[in-house]
């Protein structure tokens, strides 16, 4: 694959694809990210077109990246993709790299599974890493390969635990300390406390999501495709008086609305040694997810709607936003008065009496009521 500048047509990009010995060219308009785009989808559509001899079984690292990744790149969003190049290079392949696709059976699947355990991985990690296997050898026999599929059982994840929470105290030490140790992130702190939004949808606001007149962000995939949302869902969140002075002086539509101060450019990746820095400082555990929990945590105190909550938070079920249904105001009270079953004979009258009874050798303690 290449992919060239066209230096006399601005604009314009050659792409070439050699599929079994034969090379294939294109002329694309557009961007180079487009043009790359362009090139994955042909290629997969090509090998689809001519699958050629699916005989000769190759092995599962080869075929992650001469047919799977292509494949990927094209149908899924950006941001997955990263996460699955993780899985496939670092994991999976390094793992199973040598293993042909006809080869896999059950035994491979749980020594993989043990050697994930041995170093500590939550069982629900290790059984989205295999669902990524799964899916990619599903793959490998859809385009005709010889390819074995085994059947193995999911480890048994552990039970939910409650949402972990700062109180208002602690947030305003985090705060404090952020404003002293890692000034430069202070306004991108301050924003997650008080919207409830993921770390990664906050980074990649620019101007053009801000209404400042009707008080709203609205958190959407971006023109290019290089990112949306998890839930690929757009979503309005407000913008509260607290939060209003520090989100700065607007900028043009495609201008971050948090650059970072050292090249002006929207981050990269979430400032986490500038945050860690100040919480370590504020003697709190957690991340920068426990402010969207916070956030959850202090909304229905003062507006006890799950249903609202969820449409702010961007939550893609009402199973997730039920994590805080414990945090409503009141609701072990409420639930401590919605059944009341009573007796005719009141407590105080049942008078135990104590009876010895003997079977064989063994006494045995009774209490029986008056």
């Amino acid at each position: 694959m290449a992919i060239y500048p066209q230096r006399k047509l601005k604009g314009k990009w050659r792409v070439r694809i050699f599929v079994r010995g034969k090379a294939y060219n294109w002329v694309v308009d557009g961007t180079k990210k487009e043009a790359e785009a362009f090139e994955a989808h042909k290629r997969v559509e090509m090998e689809q077109q001519d699958p050629g001899d699916r005989r000769a079984v190759p092995t599962f690292s080869n075929f992650c990246a001469n047919e799977y990744k292509a494949h990927a790149k094209v149908h899924l969003k950006p941001t997955t993709w990263s996460k699955k190049q993780i899985f496939l290079v670092a994991l999976l392949v390094e793992f199973f790299g040598n293993l042909k696709l006809n080869e896999f059976d059950l035994k491979h699947v749980e020594a993989y599974m043990r050697a994930r355990l041995a170093a500590n991985l939550n069982p629900t990690t290790i059984n989205g890493e295999l669902q990524a296997l799964h899916r990619i050898l599903t793959y490998a026999q859809e385009l005709g390969y010889d390819a074995t599929v085994p059947k193995w059982k999911r480890l048994k994840q552990r039970g939910q635990r409650s949402v972990t929470f700062w109180t208002e105290k602690e947030v305003g030490q985090l705060l404090a300390k952020v404003a002293e140790k890692s000034p430069d992130i202070l306004p991108l702190v301050i924003f997650l406390a008080n919207t409830g939004t993921r770390r990664g949808e906050a980074i990649n606001l620019v101007w053009g999501d801000v209404d400042i007149k009707r008080r709203e962000i609205r958190v959407q995939a971006k023109p290019d495709g290089d990112w949306s949302p998890k839930t690929e869902k757009w979503r309005t969140v407000p913008i509260n008086d607290a939060l209003l002075p520090f989100l700065g002086k607007p900028g043009k539509a495609s201008d971050p609305l948090f650059p970072s101060v050292h090249t002006g450019e929207q981050y990269a990746y979430w400032p986490q040694r500038a945050f860690d820095r100040a919480r370590r400082a504020a003697g709190l555990k957690g991340g920068p997810h426990t402010l969207r929990h916070t956030y959850a945590s202090h909304f229905l105190k003062h507006n006890p709607d799950l249903y609202l909550l969820g449409r702010v938070l961007g939550h893609s079920h009402g199973r997730v936003t039920e994590l805080y249904a414990h945090l409503l105001p009141d609701a072990l009270a409420a639930a401590r008065k919605a059944v009341k079953f009573t007796s005719p004979v009141g407590a105080a009258t049942l008078k135990p009496k104590k009876l010895w009874r003997r079977k064989g050798n063994l006494l045995t303690l009774v209490l029986k009521t008056a």
